[in-house]
């Protein structure tokens, strides 16, 4: 699913008809993944070509009423990219396959940074 104007037309009439139920956040917060899950699959069937990466980082954690209480402030980070040797390095530092998030998690988000830098160094490649 890949929308040229995804805030037109049908698509916004949809989202406008939906209800809000104030006291479940959770299926609310379903369809708002699903959506970003479908259009980062469009985007990629669309514009994936040659050496690609793509970095998708949450920008917090889901609400406790999703969530739970207590819950950890944990976001994900995806890596897609055309590269295994990337992935491979990636997977060294414990990343893993798939879209559904792992417990335990890999680290604080500054820890991020180095790893990053160390899966996309060339010199790193030559170890």
């Amino acid at each position: 699913m890949f929308l040229e104007h995804p805030y037109d037309g049908p698509s916004i009439v949809r989202a406008y008809a939906q209800q809000p139920d104030w006291t479940n956040f959770g299926p609310g917060y379903v369809n708002a993944i699903s959506y970003d899950y479908a259009t980062l699959a469009g985007y990629l069937r669309r514009h994936a070509k040659g050496d690609f990466v793509m970095i998708v980082l949450g920008d917090h954690e889901p609400a406790a009423a999703v969530s739970g209480v207590k819950a950890p402030w944990d976001v994900p980070v995806h890596v897609i990219a055309s590269q295994s040797e990337i992935l491979d390095r990636l997977r060294t530092h414990g990343f893993r396959d798939g879209l559904t998030p792992a417990r335990p998690s890999l680290g604080k988000m500054h820890t991020l940074l180095p790893v990053l830098l160390d899966a996309f160094s060339s010199t790193s490649a030559s170890r």
